[in-house]
């Protein structure tokens, strides 16, 4: 989140989106890999990765444009950690997808649906 915050506060909405996808796209290919090594040295979804918690959180903020209210930025972090934590609607069961694949998405879909909520607000707010 520290990386993306300059994004939002400096950025235009377009810039804003197209460098969080960016990034996502490039995070996601990278991690897999990576995700996968580390599971070779370090077992099943190892605590030193966090490259699946980062992309996760992008994915969640994604809709957030420099036009949201500051508040949504928390609210994607508490509904990512929450989606996260407890794994509800499927996330569970693509911890199982193998190598680096499963690591990355259950983060991924647990930032979709976070990305999913925040949209709902904000078609009720902007």
């Amino acid at each position: 989140m520290a990386l993306w915050l300059p994004l939002w506060l400096w950025a235009s909405p377009e810039v804003t989106f197209y460098v969080t996808l960016g990034a996502i796209i490039i995070l996601t290919a990278l991690g897999t890999w990576a995700s996968g090594v580390a599971e070779r040295y370090w077992g099943k979804d190892p605590v030193v990765a966090c490259v699946d918690e980062t992309v996760g959180q992008w994915v969640a903020m994604l809709p957030i444009s420099p036009l949201c209210p500051w508040w949504e930025i928390l609210l994607s972090l508490l509904l990512f950690r929450l989606f996260d934590i407890y794994k509800p609607l499927g996330i569970r069961a693509t911890e199982k997808l193998p190598g680096g694949w499963g690591m990355m998405a259950d983060d991924i879909l647990a930032g979709i649906y976070s990305l999913l909520i925040i949209l709902v607000i904000n078609r009720h707010i902007l």
